[in-house]
């Protein structure tokens, strides 16, 4: 099963007013994520070659998110009952599913 990162994007996005920085960060992050499968998109890749290049480019950027995702929660940097600690709390808990594209050919990011 995998999820696509709009998904885990749009608790942000409902959120952004009131924790800009927080926000701004997880949404830029995304950007590069989903700018890399608009170029594999454009260059026609296969989903061997496209999963390769979000191996390469996407992996590093959502293992930087995960650990800033974890440490708003470990660290009490952010109330988990906050619009921004549901948001946070629901990218860590479907983190798995949020993430196959970068295991799983063809899998939406």
């Amino acid at each position: 099963m995998a999820n696509c990162l709009t998904h885990g994007r749009r608790g942000f996005v409902d959120v952004v007013s009131s924790f800009p920085d927080e926000c701004r960060y997880v949404i830029e992050t995304l950007a590069k994520i989903y700018k890399t499968d608009a170029k594999a998109k454009d260059q026609q890749m296969s989903i061997k070659e496209r999963l390769a290049l979000h191996q390469l480019h996407s992996a590093p950027l959502m293992e930087k998110l995960n650990i800033w995702l974890n440490k708003q929660i470990t660290a009490k940097l952010v109330e988990p009952n906050s619009g921004l600690g549901r948001a946070i709390t629901y990218m860590i808990k479907h983190w798995p599913e949020l993430t196959r594209f970068l295991h799983v050919p063809g899998g939406p990011p």
